[in-house]
């Protein structure tokens, strides 16, 4: 079994009283949240999310939140209506899969199975701007936009007139931004900013 457990994400208690009991039946424990602020006090350890995408938030804002928690677990999103513009968005906004409502768990199951090797991949990218985030949070607003500067490929100079600062000040938040990331060199947080915006 790929997992034994996932954490589900819903506010309709019907549906999500089903899902409970489904995902039960073959083996995987269901652990039922409400809505994303009681999950996000009280994460679980579930190896999987189900994220329902039709209630007052949208399964990219839980992923976003997610994101920001430094949580990297893969999510599939599901909805009673099926809409392809918001599948593609959801999917390229980093959702596993896109699931219509109702589902049956054993296929459920054997879909996300088929996908482990592409999530592999993709995990390991998201794994890693989650953490290049929460590296780049120790900096601030000023540093962050110098490395965001140099990242985009722009000199001392350039950055400098775009912040309505001097080269020099460049100089000081880029120095400094290194030193709190320990870093030895500036191309590191460039590398550490791209890898950041990869989610």
């Amino acid at each position: 079994m790929i997992f034994s457990k996932v954490a589900l994400i819903d506010q309709d208690y019907r549906r999500k009283a089903k899902i409970s009991m489904a995902m039960e039946a073959v083996g995987v424990f269901c652990d039922p949240y409400d809505d994303l602020k009681e999950f996000t006090q009280a994460p679980p350890t579930s190896t999987c999310i189900l994220a329902a995408d039709d209630g007052s938030y949208s399964a990219i804002e839980i992923m976003e939140e997610l994101a920001r928690q430094g949580c990297a677990n893969p999510v599939i999103a599901f909805s009673d209506k099926i809409d392809l513009n918001r599948v593609t968005e959801t999917m390229l906004a980093g959702a596993i899969d896109f699931v219509a409502w109702p589902f049956k768990a054993i296929e459920l199951l054997d879909r996300t199975q088929s996908r482990l090797g592409v999530l592999a991949n993709s995990q390991k990218i998201r794994m890693r701007a989650v953490s290049a985030k929460q590296k780049l949070q120790v900096l601030s607003l000023r540093e962050n936009e110098v490395i965001a500067g140099l990242a985009d490929g722009f000199t001392n100079k350039h950055i400098g007139k775009i912040m309505g600062i001097s080269h020099r000040t460049v100089e000081i938040h880029r120095a400094n931004a290194i030193n709190k990331l320990k870093l030895d060199h500036s191309s590191k947080a460039i590398r550490l900013k791209l890898e950041a915006d990869l989610i």
